[in-house]
């Protein structure tokens, strides 16, 4: 089951999800190919890391839970997600965890 939420945040590979982009003049950032390395694109991407750090020092989950402050989600939710939102949450930071961090969260809250 795949929540509207979810695709709505989601981008195609080869698309770069803060400017749209798509030519092959873009590097990327990212393993799935969405981020690219124009300096605005980064500086979005920063800004999501941030507020994702602050997710995973919090000791309480979105479901009001309580979790290990180096998780983003309680046992619970983290078994609750799809696979492949689970899998996009071993991205580092500096590869777009945070904007990964938002389509989970979005799994949740839509």
């Amino acid at each position: 089951m795949m929540n509207a939420a979810v695709t709505r945040f989601q981008a195609p590979s080869g698309v770069c999800r803060f400017c749209g982009r798509s030519d092959e003049h873009c590097v990327w950032i990212d393993p799935r190919q969405t981020i690219c390395n124009h300096p605005a694109c980064l500086e979005r991407m920063h800004l999501a890391g941030d507020a994702a750090m602050h997710r995973i020092r919090t000791p309480r989950c979105l479901c009001g839970g309580w979790k290990s402050q180096k998780r983003a989600f309680c046992l619970g939710c983290w078994t609750a997600l799809p696979q492949d939102l689970a899998t996009m949450l071993h991205t580092p930071i500096e590869q777009g965890f945070g904007c990964y961090l938002a389509e989970a969260v979005a799994y949740f809250t839509a």
